[in-house]
């Protein structure tokens, strides 16, 4: 399995790309990894579980659920 740095999710977390709106549409897996990759500029490896994926999507956002979070 393929280790994602904590360096380079410290990197995704100081460049505040935190700051979009997610419109509320669900995001699956796949394209969460993507917009993880693209959105975030976070090269998450493509064999991280769903719940890993969202795990660091509430920690770039700093909350928790962001991505269902339609207020952003």
């Amino acid at each position: 399995m393929a280790e994602l740095p904590e360096e380079d999710i410290a990197a995704a977390e100081d460049s505040g790309s935190a700051d979009h709106s997610h419109g509320g549409v669900a995001v699956d897996d796949g394209r969460l990894l993507e917009h993880l990759r693209s959105v975030h500029d976070l090269h998450a490896p493509g064999n991280l579980s769903g719940s890993t994926l969202r795990g660091l999507h509430d920690r770039l956002h700093d909350e928790t659920d962001a991505v269902d979070d339609s207020s952003r």
